[in-house]
């Protein structure tokens, strides 16, 4: 277990945060006019833990040296709610797909670019909805109002380095609006969604991102990961006490999303 991931599994709170870049404008008649900046905001991760530690707890000891050491510098890959199944009320898969229809489906051709060919003849980028193709017509739910992602589902690339490690990670996405599988576009054997996302895609898939997809090609709900750095360190206390003494952290854990 990462020095990171200790923190998330033993979390008394966590706040989860993300929140797109918008300005406005008053103009002198009154009018508002509002922008959103374009681009891909990343999370920010607010987690305490518990109020007291046992000193001689061999991964407390190793989490104090380990955030004197690496605050701001090192970058870890988190998850809320798989390794913690406690936690994954925060992130977990809220839709009623089975998992092997999950499984089964694939990015195509390339994140950010929404195909278009089967209702017309052009196709148009679209940074902020993710295609996917059902690859697999045998796990299809016969109920067409299944729902394959529900709004605010979490999904990722399940995309690896070329050695087979998390070498570029990829940023979960949260599902904007409910797709269902009555969703379903195109024509036989070629059928699409449109999974129109919170934030822009990150553009470290296909062409260039030097890595590979792995099966299944999505990962969803708590599956998810994030890789962090500690932007904030929190002051702690060493107490003379009980068996080994307790390790009393006075501030949370800031932690902010790398992309």
């Amino acid at each position: 277990m990462s020095n990171y991931q200790y923190v998330i599994d033993n979390a008394q709170s966590i706040k989860l945060n993300y929140q797109d870049s918008i300005s406005d404008v008053v103009s002198r008649n009154g009018k508002v006019t509002t922008g959103r900046i374009v681009g891909t905001r990343p999370y920010q991760l607010e987690v305490e833990i518990a109020s007291y530690l046992d000193a001689g707890n061999v991964e407390v000891r190793q989490l104090l040296q380990y955030i004197d050491q690496n605050a701001k510098v090192t970058t870890e890959i988190v998850d809320i709610g798989s390794t913690n199944t406690g936690l994954n009320y925060i992130t977990g898969y809220k839709g009623n797909a089975p998992t092997a229809y999950l499984e089964s489906l694939n990015f195509y051709p390339t994140p950010g670019i929404l195909d278009n060919s089967p209702r017309g003849s052009t196709r148009t980028p679209s940074y902020n909805i993710l295609t996917m193709q059902e690859a697999n017509i045998t796990h299809r739910p016969s109920d067409v109002s299944t729902t394959v992602f529900a709004q605010g589902d979490y999904i990722q690339f399940n995309y690896t380095g070329s050695t087979g490690t998390n070498t570029n990670q990829q940023v979960p996405y949260q599902v904007m609006e409910t797709v269902q599988v009555s969703d379903l576009y195109g024509g036989i054997g070629n059928k699409f969604y449109d999974v129109k996302v919170n934030r822009h895609y990150s553009g470290k898939y296909g062409a260039g991102g030097g890595g590979i997809t792995t099966s299944p090609q999505v990962k969803v709900g708590s599956n998810v990961s994030f890789d962090v750095a500690l932007v904030e360190k929190p002051r702690y206390e060493i107490i003379p006490g009980g068996k080994n003494g307790l390790i009393v952290f006075s501030d949370s854990f800031k932690f902010i999303e790398v992309i």
